[in-house]
Formats: structure tokens, C-alpha cells, sequence
């Protein structure tokens, strides 16, 4: 993220309100406060309000940093005085009257439309889950190639719509970034933080992506249905050689060294079958996706 424009009400510079801005997200972990990296303003009391924003004070006045819903809720400040909001906006605003709104350019990854539809090629339906503005999340979405996006997500909108996908039948895996995908993540059958995400996110996740590249997540998915698919082969081998071989045995119709030699042949054919997974797709040879 980064900031691509700036605009200040009455009686307030640029510098003075991304001053403003950045001690409010200076200790902040969440991807927007990155872009904030101006030289920050003394603001204390700063507080965390999960997928929202934050509130701090500043002069003995208290001071806000959202979307603009957080703003709306949070204070009596009429936000007429700017444009409306467009893309990903985020407002700063302090008790005394708006200070300015920031529109930020959400860069999209590179490899994240490649994935999208190599996931849907796979047979995966994807879906977007945002708490940003909805028609910043639909445009998002359509350069992506998702149906389905739900924009203005508060963290327990998330989990209620991973719960409905849930009764429908669906297993989920969540990939995210915030504190305020928490809930989902934690809703989800699957879950995976990015490499970027913050410190608690990534603890309660499955599986960390550790580089810049999406391509695990389909190569961590390809390889699973390769596991599970192993496995059942040679449970099921396992299974009918000593379904066939034990009653022989025990009958004497085998003697006693070649069924010792089978069981010794069986154990060897299940780990050769299991080698085959050595033969995995060349990106996930490198550790970038690191289970939990």
C-alpha cells in the first residue's frame, strides 16, 4: 500500500496530517499503517478498534483513523467538508473537525491473478472477504476474476460468512494478513497467514508463507491431495496383502520364510509408493510455506 493522494480540510498541511497520521500507526502492524512514513507527531493513547481503525490523543484531543463507518460511529465530525470517498479511503479526523482523507493504491500482487485462476482451474471456488470500501473490493475482484466479494467486512461479518459457506458443505482455507482475520482464520478448516502479517496472526495460523510468491498456496494444496491420495493407496495395499496373505499363513499354505519375505516386499512397496511425493511441483521445493 502506499499513498497515492492526500487531502486536508481547512487550516491543516499535508505533512501536518500524515505527521498526525503516522503517530497513530507508527506502532501499528496492520498492512495500511506501512504506508504511512512520514515523521511522526506525539499521540498517545493509541488504541487498536479490531478492523476499524484507531483513536488516540493528541493535544489533550482525541483523534481518529479509519474507514469512514468508524468515523461516523466514533465521532460527531461532519465529513462534508472533503470529497466522498473513492478506492481505499482512509480518514483522519480529530474532535475539533476533519484534518484530511488519504486514498491509497492497493498494489495487487503479481502472481495473485495466476493463482486465483489456477485455484478455479483446480476446482476451488474463491472468494473475497474485505472490511475496505465495497467498490474498492469489487474492482479488486473483477481484475482478479472472483464472483464473489463481500466488501465492508467487519471481522464478524467474515466468520458469519465463512460459517454459512461452512453449512453449505464447504471446507475453507483463509489466507490473510490482519488481526482482523483472526475470527475467520480461526473458523476455517485451513488456515494461512502471509509472511507479512503480524506477529499473532501468524502464530494462530496452520501455515506462514514465508516469501513474497502465492504460488505455495496451490503447490501446499496440490501436494496435500497427492498425501492424501498416497495414503490411501497404501493403506489400501496394506490392507489386502494381509487380508490375503495371513489366513494363507496361518492355513500353512505359505511357509513361514516366504511370508516373512511378503511382509518384508509389502512394507518396501509402501515406501517406494510414498517416494513418488519427491516428485513435487519445482515451487515447493523451496521452504516458502511453512506449516504450523
Amino acid at each position: 500500500l502506499s499513498i497515492q493522494r492526500t487531502e486536508t480540510s481547512d487550516h491543516w498541511t499535508e505533512s501536518e496530517a500524515l505527521s498526525i497520521a503516522a503517530g497513530l500507526e507508527q506502532d501499528n502492524q496492520h498492512p495500511i499503517a506501512r504506508a504511512f512514513s512520514a515523521s511522526a507527531a506525539h499521540v498517545t493513547g493509541v488504541e487498536q478498534v479490531l478492523g476499524k481503525g484507531l483513536v488516540g490523543m493528541i493535544a489533550g484531543q482525541a483523534v481518529w483513523i479509519g474507514h469512514r463507518a468508524f468515523m461516523h460511529e466514533s465521532s460527531d465530525v461532519e465529513l462534508l467538508s472533503l470529497d466522498d470517498e473513492e478506492g481505499l479511503t482512509i480518514w483522519l479526523v480529530r474532535a475539533d473537525g476533519a484534518v484530511a482523507k488519504f486514498v491509497l493504491n492497493d498494489q495487487i500482487r503479481a502472481d495473485a491473478k495466476q493463482l486465483v485462476a489456477d485455484l478455479q482451474d483446480g476446482g476451488y471456488r474463491t472468494v473475497l472477504l474485505s472490511g475496505d470500501h465495497s467498490q474498492h473490493v469489487r474492482s479488486v475482484a473483477n481484475y482478479l476474476g472472483i464472483g464473489q466479494a463481500v466488501g465492508r467486512a467487519s471481522p464478524e461479518d467474515k466468520l458469519a460468512h465463512l460459517k454459512a459457506l461452512t453449512e453449505q458443505g464447504h471446507r475453507i482455507m483463509m489466507v490473510g494478513d490482519g488481526l482482523n482475520d483472526l475470527p475467520s482464520m480461526a473458523g476455517a478448516q485451513v488456515s494461512i497467514a502471509m509472511g507479512s502479517a503480524t506477529d499473532l496472526t501468524q502464530t494462530r495460523a496452520d501455515a506462514v508463507l514465508l516469501g513474497e510468491s502465492l504460488a505455495p498456496v496451490l503447490d501446499g494444496l496440490t501436494i496435500s491431495r497427492r498425501v492424501k491420495r498416497i495414503i490411501r493407496q497404501n493403506l489400501a495395499w496394506a490392507l489386502g496383502y494381509n487380508v490375503l496373505a495371513l489366513p494363507l499363513a496361518a492355513a500353512g499354505f505359505i511357509p513361514p520364510w516366504l511370508a516373512a519375505l511378503g511382509m518384508s516386499l509389502s512394507s518396501l512397496i509402501v515406501v517406494l509408493n510414498a517416494l513418488r511425493l519427491s516428485g513435487r511441483p519445482a515451487s515447493f521445493e523451496a521452504p516458502e510455506l511453512r506449516a504450523r
